[in-house]
């Protein structure tokens, strides 16, 4: 499935005191929010956080662990969160992390490059709500500021709430392509023809050159970060003759993150999907 990207900015200078606010966003339902600043305080809300993204199907890099990790890789970013919940429960979320340049907060996504990030919101009530109170959270900061939400779908109602509670000064439209697979379904239902061929190939020659291909699972975390840096090395490889920008890839600080990440998952017994 193709999704739209969208990389916007809004500026202001704004005065006020930020904290928790509730109450009602037109008709819809009772909320609550909160500002969540630093990796200490966001940590308490991880089991919450990762079961949203999770009902809300974030994509595979925008999950806990990868919004974790990246954060973690980043310690000059601040980790600066809104949440919103309704009956107690986190409904909506925008996880950003904050940066203080030259007397100006810059509040934006936490991704890498242009791999694709989220803003959970379990419904379009909760979507506004979250809308509503980044913007009064936003507003609240007594310093200019400027918001830059980077690689989320058009499409999705919480960059639609919030393009309405602020002027957005720049956006650049994309595309990123995501997978979205169905259970019971082969994995050739999802691959090009010109992929199968290549695949069909690709057997052709191990198999006239006397070799044989060996495919097995793991779980052990020792295991999987060894063979990690490899797995890098020929994608790196395999991307440059295909004449692919392999840019991110040549980076040290990239491949670090990637290969925490993919031990991050290990780790909790999970696979990346």
């Amino acid at each position: 499935m193709a999704t739209s990207r969208l990389t916007s900015a809004v500026e202001g200078v704004h005065s006020g005191d930020s904290g928790q606010v509730s109450g009602h966003v037109g008709a819809l339902p009772v909320t609550t929010s909160e500002v969540v600043i630093g990796p200490e305080a966001l940590m308490n809300h991880a089991g919450a956080l990762d079961s949203l993204l999770k009902v809300t199907h974030a994509p595979a890099t925008a999950r806990w662990l990868p919004v974790v990790t990246w954060m973690r890789h980043n310690p000059m970013q601040t980790p600066w969160s809104v949440l919103v919940r309704r009956d107690g429960e986190v409904v909506a979320a925008a996880l950003l992390v904050r940066v203080f340049r030259r007397g100006v907060y810059r509040f934006e996504t936490p991704c890498e490059g242009y791999l694709p990030s989220w803003l959970p919101s379990r419904d379009a009530h909760s979507a506004k709500a979250l809308a509503v109170a980044l913007a009064r959270s936003l507003r609240a900061i007594r310093n200019p500021w400027v918001l830059h939400l980077r690689c989320l779908e058009l499409a999705d109602p919480a960059v639609a709430a919030i393009t309405e509670e602020l002027a957005v000064t720049h956006s650049d439209n994309g595309v990123s392509p995501r997978i979205n697979f169905s259970s019971g379904e082969p994995l050739t239902a999802y691959l090009s023809r010109n992929t199968r061929s290549a695949l069909a190939k690709a057997h052709n020659r191990i198999k006239n050159a006397g070799l044989a291909i060996e495919m097995r699972w793991t779980r052990e975390l020792e295991e999987i970060d060894a063979i990690v840096p490899e797995i890098l090395r020929l994608y790196r490889k395999r991307s440059s003759q295909l004449g692919h920008d392999v840019a991110l890839l040549a980076n040290a600080d990239y491949r670090s993150y990637l290969a925490d990440v993919v031990h991050s998952y290990g780790e909790a017994g999970l696979a990346l999907d």
